[in-house]
C-alpha cells in the first residue's frame, strides 16, 4: 500500500460484489468531512468495481453531514461500453444514506477529437502567494493552499466585495496529483464568499458536479474559484483546476447553503 496519507485515507475494502467498507478520516474536516474528500472515496470504490480507472464526471448529492468513522459504500454499474462506464454510488453510515452519486469513468486517450485553444488562466505567480493557515481547520493540514495575501485578508477582518480566489493547491506530503485526487481538489478551497462576509459557521454543499478534463502531471495545480450569485441563503461556486502549463484539468460547480454567524460591514 502507498505510504502517502491520501491513499490511506481513501482506501476501500471489498466486502462483496458492489459493497465496500471504508473508514472516513477526521483529518479532512471543515465542521464535517470535506465533500471533495468524500468524492474521492466514492470514486475509489467505483474504480474497484469496474474496468476503468480515470474519473470523467461525477454528480454528487449530500443528504446529511457525514461523520468520521466507519462507512459502507454500494456501487452499481448502470452502463458499460468500450470507453465509458457509469455507476450509481451510495454511501451509508449505519442504516442512513448520506451521499448519492452518479459517476462515469474512462481510460486514458479514450476520447479523441476537436480541441480548440482557450485563453490562458489568469493565475498569480506562485512566488506571489502565501500559504493559507487556519489553525482551527484541520482540512488544511494534509493539503496546502496558496493565495495572494490580499485574498486572505478576510481572516483578519478586512473584507472585500470580490468573491474570487486564484492560487495553487498541493499535497502537504509531496504526493503527486492524479485524476482521483482532482476530485478532492475540486472542493478544496474555502468558499470565495468569505472574502465578502468574513468568517462563517459553515457553507455545506447540497450538490456538486465535477468534470475531469485532463491528466495532471506533477505535484502542484492552479486554482480559480468564484461565486457570482448569492440569494436567499444559497450560492454557487465554480472552480477550475489547471496544470502549471495552463492546461485545464477539471471543472466543477456546486450549490451550497450559507450559514452566517453575523454579518459585518465591508471595508473600503
Amino acid at each position: 500500500m502507498s505510504t502517502y496519507k491520501f491513499d490511506k485515507d481513501v482506501f476501500v475494502g471489498k466486502v462483496s460484489d458492489g459493497v465496500f467498507h471504508t473508514k472516513i478520516s477526521s483529518d479532512y474536516n471543515i465542521a464535517a468531512p470535506n465533500g471533495g474528500y468524500l468524492m474521492s472515496i466514492l470514486g475509489n470504490a467505483a474504480i474497484h468495481s469496474g474496468e476503468f480507472s480515470l474519473p470523467l464526471s461525477m454528480s454528487v448529492y449530500y443528504h446529511r453531514p457525514t461523520k468520521p468513522g466507519e462507512a459502507e459504500i454500494h456501487t452499481k454499474k448502470l452502463f458499460g461500453g468500450p470507453r465509458l462506464e457509469t455507476f450509481d454510488i451510495r454511501l451509508f453510515q449505519g442504516k442512513e444514506e448520506s451521499i448519492t452519486c452518479t459517476a462515469s469513468f474512462t481510460r486514458e486517450n479514450a476520447f479523441r477529437g476537436l480541441s480548440l485553444p482557450s485563453p490562458p488562466p489568469n493565475l498569480p505567480q506562485f512566488e506571489e502567494c502565501t500559504k493559507a493557515v487556519f489553525p482551527q481547520i484541520v482540512f488544511y493540514t494534509p493539503i496546502s493552499l496558496y493565495l495572494p495575501e490580499v485574498q486572505l485578508e478576510w481572516i483578519n477582518g478586512k473584507l472585500k466585495g470580490e468573491r474570487k480566489l486564484t492560487g495553487y493547491l498541493e499535497f502537504a506530503d509531496g504526493r503527486e496529483i492524479d485524476p482521483l485526487s482532482l476530485l478532492l481538489f475540486s472542493d478544496a478551497s474555502f468558499p470565495p464568499v468569505m472574502r465578502y462576509t468574513g468568517g462563517l459557521a459553515w457553507v455545506p454543499t447540497i450538490e456538486i458536479s465535477v468534470q475531469i478534463r485532463g491528466i495532471p502531471r506533477g505535484k502542484r495545480i492552479g486554482l480559480i474559484s468564484m461565486t457570482r450569485f448569492v440569494s436567499d441563503g444559497l450560492l454557487e461556486t465554480d472552480a477550475e483546476l489547471y496544470n502549471e502549463t495552463g492546461e485545464i484539468l477539471a471543472l466543477s460547480r456546486q450549490l451550497a447553503v450559507i450559514k452566517e454567524k453575523k454579518r459585518r460591514p465591508i471595508s473600503n
